[in-house]
Formats: C-alpha cells, sequence, structure tokens
C-alpha cells in the first residue's frame, strides 16, 4: 500500500467561469525524491463539498491503476 505513504496536498478554488462549481487540485508527491509528482483536477458541481481520506486514496488508488494500462 505505498499510496498511503504518499504525501498530498488538496485545495479548492473558487471557479470563476462556473459559479456553481468548485475546483478541487491535488497535487501528489510519491514516496521518495526521484519518484515523479502528478498534479491531478477534481470537479465537483457542489460547492463545498469536502472529499475525505479515504476517498482521496481511493481516487489516487485508481488514478495510479489507470496510468499503468
Amino acid at each position: 500500500m505505498r499510496f498511503m505513504r504518499s504525501r498530498f496536498r488538496l485545495w479548492k478554488e473558487w471557479t470563476k467561469w462556473n459559479g456553481n462549481s468548485w475546483l478541487y487540485k491535488i497535487e501528489v508527491l510519491f514516496g521518495m525524491a526521484h519518484s515523479p509528482s502528478f498534479e491531478y483536477v477534481l470537479h465537483w458541481e457542489r460547492p463545498g463539498y469536502i472529499i475525505t481520506t479515504e476517498e482521496l486514496h481511493r481516487w489516487i488508488k485508481d488514478k495510479k491503476r489507470g496510468l499503468r494500462s
């Protein structure tokens, strides 16, 4: 479960082009210094939606699985 040790930052910005949406940006820094870093953008239609750590880890895991295939 290497992704569980990943460091990540999650922040949200109010989108200027769509007043009804929050733009969530996740920057994921995997493990060691030579590992690549990925920046993901998540978008929800519900203002103020808060992502949980479990949801974030599940999303990262799915994303990494998709990157391998």
